[in-house]
């Protein structure tokens, strides 16, 4: 988790909505009352209470927007959902031979408790799930993929790059060979843009790069 202060993760602090950095390892959201949260925490630091507009997962880094208030979460939630909304993030995935330098994949997932698995199009319970990638860079063990969402489903990318063999460093679960020590996985959702849902102005958000491990040989 990132050691830096609160102050250091929020993007934007605005009267309707926070936007910030979350740093990996720390839920958006906690059922357990023992178990922090960025919720609980950016709560406590803009005092008031804030209702999560998207999220993403606990091990990955970058944006995440909080409304302060329903009304406005509902609004932002349903622009993130057009057709035209970006929603980019770039991940750290082992290298393979001759991977094409950008490819869309599409595939059906199932979700089974935690996890995502790929299925068929004639299952009943899968959803179509679709991205793009192109290759952004390379270091000496892994590509550097830039993603774009183009649907949103639990473990998207995470399932479906490790289908294609290209598992995201650190991410035990979906088949990377080690885990990190702080269980974090090397995701992270770098940009967000859209329209604003009362002036209809676009509006868009980066996320820096963690500035740890790998990701400080990376550049955007």
């Amino acid at each position: 988790m990132s050691t830096g202060t609160i102050s250091d993760w929020v993007i934007r602090n605005h009267r309707h909505y926070v936007v910030v950095n979350k740093p990996a390892g720390l839920a958006v959201q906690s059922a357990d009352d023992e178990q922090m949260s960025l919720e609980q925490v950016l709560s406590a630091y803009t005092k008031c209470s804030l209702y999560p507009v998207h999220r993403i997962d606990q091990p990955v880094s970058g944006l995440v927007i909080f409304g302060k208030n329903g009304t406005v979460a509902g609004q932002i939630a349903t622009a993130l959902a057009n057709d035209d909304t970006v929603k980019r993030y770039l991940a750290l995935v082992a290298k393979v031979p001759d991977l094409p330098p950008s490819r869309e994949l599409k595939h059906y997932l199932r979700k089974r408790g935690s996890k995502t698995t790929i299925s068929t199009s004639d299952d009943k319970l899968a959803k179509k799930a679709v991205l793009q990638y192109k290759l952004h860079g390379d270091l000496d063990r892994y590509h550097v993929l830039e993603v774009m969402l183009r649907t949103g489903r639990y473990h998207q990318i995470r399932a479906q790059l490790a289908a294609e063999g290209l598992h995201i460093q650190g991410d035990v679960k979906y088949g990377a060979r080690r885990g990190n020590k702080d269980r974090s996985i090397s995701l992270h959702a770098y940009q967000l843009a859209y329209k604003d849902p009362v002036s209809g102005d676009p509006i868009t958000f980066e996320a820096p790069l963690p500035e740890t491990g790998l990701w400080s040989h990376v550049s955007v």
